[in-house]
This record gives structure tokens, C-alpha cells and sequence, in this order.
């Protein structure tokens, strides 16, 4: 919606969009509706239009008819956004034929007739698209290692449209800055589940910002009831707010946050005064939280000595972006006694530093060899279909709550502070497990920091969260509030704990990469 005048407008146009574009499935030879999506959104089948080079295409047509029959103008009233999620469509075609290494070749096999796309042949519709339809957006256009494809788009449509970088940037502030000074992007989609603390998912903002780029703050798949999205958008006053559509109860609260932060942005008001300073951390508890794809995610709550708690949640989505920070399930496990004792039941990923339970391996061998902690790896690996997270959750427990129960509100600090913590915890764990070496160089803690591969980015996000609404509340704020103040004041080696004088990741790219677009201009025009 573009002529809503206030946000409950813009809710309100949507869902009759919605609504509409139901019927018309319902009503046109050829289309099916399936249903509403994990996201909130029409699920539908299109068989390819007369024209059409893809049956994707007839999904245009449908919303324009939307658009006109609910008695709004194209390009006036509303406009539409894509997101192509090429990474997906490039992976579809290295399965089929065996090209692992094949850059530049998308497989559109959701069709009647399998269709593979090139590079130049996706610019060449991305163009049309745009000339045919109210279109201002495209997220994922290509994959994330076709850049000859982003650069493209960006040097030809990139004065008229978002182009939008998912698994191109993944959240992380040094790749933001390398995309954008190699003109790969206009915008940046932060979400921080993708990074794993606030005040990394800060840092990127600020980094997109700092280089002329539109921000756009995203919700995952698989959620729990979580309004995290919306304090983040929020407060570093993002261009969009991507959290699906107006039908599921985890979408509506999302945007229900946006509502009560502007009514109190309105009235100057806050929810509460601030906390006596002395107040202690009585518990920190985490369990698995239900989401609404039925796979769990860590929840965690903190719990003050004067009744008070403040809870959290981290979603679970992830996407084909290769440097995202990982939510740790519990078919991941970490070398030990059993994994040295039956080393034929497991295989190793050597770049990660993790055991599998061999694809092979089934219960009747498990049960045969009588051996109760094996037995207990085994049924942990299995539940969810290995996507259970009880491990992240003990991590909460056992590792991360030790290093904050019995303080004083006054001893915590800044949730930069909190966060820094967080993160040191993290690389101290992958010392010990040796998969980071005893005084490694800059570069490679703050890579084993983002990644989160030994706490999890499921716990230590959702312990960021919860005690991020502590801090605020110890203010007398909202989460907003305090997010809004840290963006522009975060120190990224103090973050990381690193020396000023090495050579982070974002240095690094600076000093290696092109000098920046001043890609203001593109986002201002679009």
C-alpha cells in the first residue's frame, strides 16, 4: 500500500488485497488455491498464461486484477514486491544435473513443463516484469555467487527498484559493506537470526545505512509468537517491515507491535518506570518453544527477585545463505566418549567440526549394542526429525545463565556489554573444542563469533533478546528505545574483543574492495 495514511490503513488494504486474490483463484480456470502459508500468504498452482514465459507470471496478473476489483490504481495505490529466492532456483539445478559448480543457471521446476532459466535470460525478464508491472522491489534476484547477475540488475533497473540482498548479505555488517561498494545491491534485508545478537544485527544496519542503502528488517519461515521484528524495525527506522501476510496469529502480532509502538511514539509514553538498580537476577530458565511450523525453537525467560520476568524467542527459518549463523538442532553433535567408541555409527563434517548419525545407522542397531548414553544420543537425534534444539537449550542452562545469574541490574551494563559477553563466551567454547585456535588472529574469532556453531544462534539470540528487554525496562524503555540509541555509538572490536590494532573481517573488505557507489540516489528514486 502506498496511500495509506496511517499503518492500521495500510493493514486494512492488504487484507482486502488478500481476501480478493483468493476469489479470483477460486473463480479462474487454471488456478488452484491450496491454502494459506506458514507466512500468512495464498498458497496457490498457475498454469502458464498465454505470453508467459514462466507460470509465476500469471501471479502478476492476479494481483493487478486484486488491485483494480478492490478499487485502487497500480503503481498509485499499491505496488508489488518479489522475492525470487534464486539460491533455491540455482541449487534446484546443481541437483538435477550434477553441476555443482554452475554458476548462472536457475531451475524453475514448479511447472507443468520444467523450465532452466540463464543470467542473461533472468535480466531479460526481471526488465519486462518491471516495465509490465507496478513492480519496486526484487529480493534474491540471483544467487548469491552469480554477483555478474546482481551487478547487472543493479546498473540497469537499479534507478527504478530495491534490489534487494538476502542470502547475498546475510546479515552480517562486513559482507553489507563488500555488496555494496561492488555495487551488488541497493538494499539489505536484515534478519537476526541470521547473525544472532542484537547488537550485531545493529551493526549491519548501521552499515547499510552508512553506505546509502535502503533497509529492510525481515521475519523467517518458521516463527514462534515473537514480536522481535518489529522492535528492530522500528527503532532503526527501516524502510520496510517484511513479516508476511494477514492471516496467521505469529504474522498479526508483528504488526500489532508496530501499531502499539506508534500510539506510544504518539503519546510520549512508557510502559514503566525505571527498575531499582539493586534488583537481582534470580533464574534464567530456556525450553524448546513451540513456532508455528510444529519444530521448536529456543525460549528463554529471565526471571528477577521481585516477580518480574522478561521473555524471548528466536525463529527458525533459515535460507540458502552460506555464511548464516547456526540454529544448532540436536542431530549436531559434538565430538565425545561415544563418538570415539562407535566411530562407524557417525560421520564427520570436517568444515564444520560436528558428527551425523550415518544415514545407515537405524534403531534395531542402537538397541542391539545396549548402550544407554548411546541410546540416549540416538532418540535426542531423532526427535523432530533431528530438528529438536534441546541441546542450544542446555547451552542456555548450563553455559550462558551461570555467567548472569545473582547480578544486580546495575551490574549488568549496556546491552552492547551483554552482547560482548555473549560472543566471548561463544569463541572461548570453540577454543575448547578446538575449532579455534589458542590466539588465532582477529579475523577468525570474529568469524567463529558470528557463526554460533558451538552455543548456538538459538540460544545466545534469544539470551540477547530477553536480556535486551531487561535493559530497557532497567531504563524505564522500550526495546526500541534502546536499540535506536546503540546503533550509532556500538564499537565493533570492543564487540568482538578484539585489539584495535588487527584486521577485522569489514577492514578487510574495505581496503580490498571498489570504492563505494553512493548508492543514496537509486533508493531515493525508487
Amino acid at each position: 500500500p502506498l496511500t495509506a495514511m496511517d499503518y492500521i490503513e495500510a493493514q486494512r488494504i492488504t487484507n482486502a488485497l488478500q481476501t480478493r486474490v483468493i476469489q479470483i483463484i477460486q473463480d479462474s480456470p487454471g488456478l488452484n488455491f491450496v491454502g494459506i502459508g506458514l507466512e500468512g500468504g495464498v498458497v496457490a498452482s498457475y498454469t502458464r498464461g498465454e505470453g508467459d514465459v514462466l507460470p509465476e507470471e500469471r501471479a502478476f496478473k492476479v494481483a493487478m486484477q486484486a488491485i483494480e476489483e478492490c478499487g485502487f490504481v497500480p503503481d498509485k495505490d499499491v505496488c508489488l514486491a518479489l522475492d525470487a529466492a534464486a539460491s533455491e532456483l540455482s541449487k534446484a539445478y546443481r541437483d538435477q544435473t550434477g553441476e555443482k559448480g554452475s554458476i548462472g543457471q536457475y531451475l524453475f521446476w514448479r511447472a507443468e513443463d520444467p523450465k532452466t532459466v540463464t543470467t542473461d535470460e533472468l535480466v531479460a525478464l526481471y526488465k519486462r516484469w518491471v516495465r509490465d508491472y507496478p513492480i519496486v522491489s526484487i529480493e534474491d534476484p540471483f544467487a548469491e555467487d552469480d554477483h555478474e547477475g546482481w551487478k547487472r540488475l543493479v546498473q540497469e533497473l537499479g534507478e527504478e527498484i530495491f534490489v534487494v540482498g538476502d542470502d547475498l548479505v546475510t546479515t552480517k555488517d562486513s559482507t553489507i559493506t563488500r555488496c555494496a561498494e561492488q555495487g551488488l545491491i541497493n538494499a539489505a534485508l536484515i534478519k537476526a537470526n541470521q547473525i544472532g545478537t542484537l547488537s550485531e544485527t545493529l551493526l549491519a544496519t548501521r552499515a547499510a545505512k552508512e553506505r546509502g542503502l535502503a533497509v529492510v528488517v525481515s521475519h523467517r519461515s518458521k516463527s514462534p509468537n515473537e514480536v522481535m521484528e518489529a522492535d528492530i524495525a522500528f527503532a532503526v527506522g527501516a524502510m520496510g517491515l517484511k513479516c508476511g501476510g494477514g492471516s496467521n496469529t505469529e504474522r498479526l502480532i508483528k504488526y500489532g507491535r508496530i501499531v502499539e509502538l506508534i500510539e506510544m511514539a504518539k503519546r510520549g509514553s512508557k510502559i514503566t518506570r525505571s527498575l531499582d538498580p539493586d534488583t537481582v537476577i534470580a533464574d534464567i530458565t530456556a525450553h524448546e518453544e513451540p513456532t508455528n511450523a510444529g519444530l521448536p525453537t529456543v525460549g528463554v525467560i529471565v526471571r528477577l527477585d521481585n516477580g518480574m520476568k522478561f521473555a524471548a524467542a528466536t525463529p527458525v527459518g533459515t535460507s540458502a545463505g552460506t555464511e548464516e549463523a547456526i540454529h544448532l538442532v540436536d542431530s549436531l553433535i559434538e565430538a565425545s566418549p561415544v563418538t570415539r567408541k562407535y566411530p562407524d555409527l557417525f560421520v564427520f563434517d570436517q568444515a564444520q567440526g560436528w558428527y551425523c548419525f550415518a544415514p545407515s545407522v537405524r534403531s534395531d542397531k542402537i538397541s542391539s549394542l545396549n548402550d544407554d548414553e548411546l541410546s540416549g544420543l540416538w532418540m535426542r537425534a531423532q526427535r523432530y526429525a533431528g530438528k529438536g534444539c534441546l541441546n542450544a537449550v542446555n547451552n542456555v542452562e548450563q553455559i550462558i545463565a551461570p555467567r548472569f545469574l545473582g547480578r544486580r541490574l546495575s551490574q549488568l551494563g549496556t546491552l552492547a556489554d551483554v552482547d560482548r559477553e555473549l560472543l566471548a563466551l561463544e569463541t572461548d567454547l570453540a577454543v575448547k573444542r578446538g575449532k579455534l585456535r589458542p590466539g588465532a588472529a582477529d579475523s577468525e574469532r570474529i568469524l567463529a563469533a558470528q557463526r554460533k556453531a558451538n552455543l548456538g544462534m538459538n540460544a545466545v539470540l534469544s539470551v540477547s533478546l530477553a536480556l535486551g528487554r531487561l535493559i530497557a525496562a532497567r531504563e524505564g524503555k522500550e526495546l526500541p528505545d534502546i536499540l535506536r540509541e546503540m546503533e550509532a555509538k556500538l564499537d565493533r572490536d570492543a564487540l568482538y574483543s578484539v585489539s584495535e590494532r588487527g584486521t577485522p573481517a569489514s577492514r578487510q573488505s574495505c581496503s580490498n574492495s571498489e570504492a563505494a557507489r553512493g548508492l543514496a540516489g537509486s533508493k531515493n528514486s525508487a
